[in-house]
């Protein structure tokens, strides 16, 4: 749990009613926002649905996991992976729309070996891999060798990365497309993962860059990357209504 403060005033997470109470939440739920995410994917609809975030004032954390914000008349829970996932995802696909393709070499190359169903993929997409930003050389046996790796990967281990993203593309994941693949595998591997303590400032850029998404309810599986609880919801819940 965490403790931010705003305008002179201290908001502790473990104090709230509403983060501890252990009656049933049923009814609280949203299903409309959930039916919306699930059913608006844009990987189904070659011309999405443009949908809009309100602006959202971030709280803190719960289990360092989802993120608390106040929205208009609602009270919002995101899952930061899900919400992360799809700003990243939408940032691959921008910059693959428009040619761009940003590496960060590597000061040092790395070696890695690949099983053989990894090799098939890496071989039959190899050019795929290049226009994402990936450098890498055949030294031969099922071995390779990244010299650089797409700049949205950052600081990640460059031989997880490249095993991890293989083991996704292979996984495929229900999508049909290699790009939409290839997309959704740097994504979710270059995504926050859940446990992940994150600041005041690095909360309010997520929800930021989730505001400017085409389809910020959902993560690019069409999971929900956000669950709404409104005014109405909360005081029928405290019995105010």
């Amino acid at each position: 749990t965490q403790i931010f403060k705003n305008k002179g005033k201290f908001t502790d997470l473990r104090e709230s009613n509403l983060l501890t109470q252990t009656h049933s939440w049923s009814g609280l739920f949203d299903p409309l926002v959930a039916d919306k995410s699930l059913k608006q994917n844009p990987l189904i609809s070659n011309q999405p649905i443009r949908e809009t975030l309100p602006i959202l004032r971030p709280l803190g954390q719960i289990k360092n996991t989802y993120i608390v914000a106040e929205g208009p008349e609602s009270l919002y829970l995101i899952d930061q992976h899900a919400a992360h996932e799809r700003v990243m995802f939408e940032k691959v696909i921008f910059q693959l729309k428009n040619g761009i393709t940003s590496t960060q070499s590597l000061l040092e190359g790395k070696p890695f070996v690949v099983t053989p169903t990894q090799e098939e993929i890496l071989v039959s997409q190899l050019n795929l891999f290049e226009s994402y930003g990936f450098q890498i050389e055949i030294f031969g046996n099922r071995r390779y060798i990244i010299r650089g790796i797409p700049s949205l990967i950052g600081d990640k281990n460059p031989t997880e990365a490249i095993i991890n993203i293989l083991d996704l593309l292979i996984d495929g994941g229900g999508l049909e497309d290699w790009r939409e693949k290839f997309a959704y595998s740097i994504a979710c591997h270059s995504a926050i993962r859940a446990g992940k303590t994150l600041s005041l400032d690095e909360i309010k850029a997520l929800l930021l860059q989730l505001e400017k998404c085409t389809q910020p309810y959902t993560c690019p599986h069409g999971r929900p990357t956000t669950i709404q609880i409104t005014s109405t919801q909360l005081e029928r819940a405290f019995k105010r209504t």
